[in-house]
């Protein structure tokens, strides 16, 4: 009979362990008062792959108009105020969003000036929705836009992280999926954000505002911090 090495038996049960999402329905965490704060900021990312590299393209459009930022803070406020904790924005003061991402080559929030910021208005936990590169994707850029592959899919390509204000500590972190299995049928690509009607900026937009809300409903029930059935 073949004897496995307990060594051997503990790497695959702790391997097995960090690929399982953590439970749904887990049990709500008490956070007391959370500040939000959404960084995707205001820039649009058209991505089309085509059937060649010769035929992928890409264009940007600013679009502060949609306020994708406000919304996404509205939706976690209205979706986190349960039970006793009290939900806030965190108040950027005069900084703009880009001037709170990180140098480096990926964004990356500046994590302790942020939690210096949510200390000083009196939060216990800060939430952060920040830009991210796709996990499965290398076309996509992060933050949010149209992507065009056969189909097109608004997306929002972005990472949550919850922090304990006072010890800094992590209390959970997820990557959102950047799109899911949807298309608006009626959108197909074109060469110029000038191209796209009004009510076609308008499905984007809605698409991009649903798909947020979507995955921020689907991160915050597998973490624990609001019940499995809560509805906003």
């Amino acid at each position: 009979m073949l004897r496995i090495p307990g060594f051997v038996i503990a790497l695959a049960l702790a391997a097995l362990c960090l690929q399982l999402p953590p439970p749904a329905g887990a049990a709500q965490r008490e956070l007391g008062k959370i500040a939000v704060v959404s960084m995707l900021g205001t820039t649009f990312h058209a991505v089309h792959v085509g059937l060649t590299v010769f035929t992928n393209a890409t264009y940007t459009a600013e679009v502060p108009e949609w306020g994708i930022d406000q919304d996404t803070d509205d939706f976690l406020k209205a979706t986190l105020a349960t039970g006793d904790d009290s939900v806030g924005p965190l108040d950027l003061g005069s900084q703009p969003v880009e001037a709170l991402y990180d140098s480096g080559r990926l964004p990356r929030p500046q994590y302790d000036t942020l939690l210096h910021m949510a200390a000083e208005q009196g939060f216990d936990t800060l939430v952060v929705l920040s830009r991210s590169p796709a996990a499965n994707n290398k076309f996509i850029e992060p933050g949010f836009g149209l992507y065009s592959q056969f189909k097109s899919y608004p997306y929002a390509s972005f990472f949550v992280q919850v922090r304990g204000v006072k010890s800094g500590k992590r209390i959970a972190s997820d990557l959102a999926y950047a799109a899911v299995a949807y298309s608006e049928k009626s959108l197909i690509w074109k060469e110029h954000w000038a191209d796209y009607s009004a009510e076609e900026r308008q499905l984007i937009q809605s698409g991009i505002e649903l798909h947020i809300h979507h995955e921020l409903l689907r991160i915050l029930r597998e973490h624990g911090l609001i019940p499995a059935e809560h509805r906003p």
